[in-house]
């Protein structure tokens, strides 16, 4: 992508950016945690160069949803 991401505000007091040419989501902010953006690994070029280190909200995954990694959860 080159230039600008497109922001578009989803849902109240959610904000979302995409690529304006593909479409392809990028980011997620919300003021539920306004201190922090939520950049989608899906996005990347390259994303096994940031494999994760802990599971955070895991009290909100789906219920079949089994993760055996073994990394720190956080509700």
């Amino acid at each position: 992508m080159t230039g600008e991401p497109v922001r578009f505000a989803s849902s109240p007091g959610v904000i979302r950016s995409f690529c304006p040419v593909c479409g392809t989501p990028i980011t997620y902010e919300s003021t539920r945690w306004p201190d922090e953006i939520h950049i989608l690994v899906g996005s990347m070029d390259n994303p096994a160069a940031c494999p994760p280190a802990n599971h955070y909200y895991a009290d909100e995954q789906i219920s079949w949803l089994e993760l055996a990694d073994h990394l720190p959860r956080h509700s």
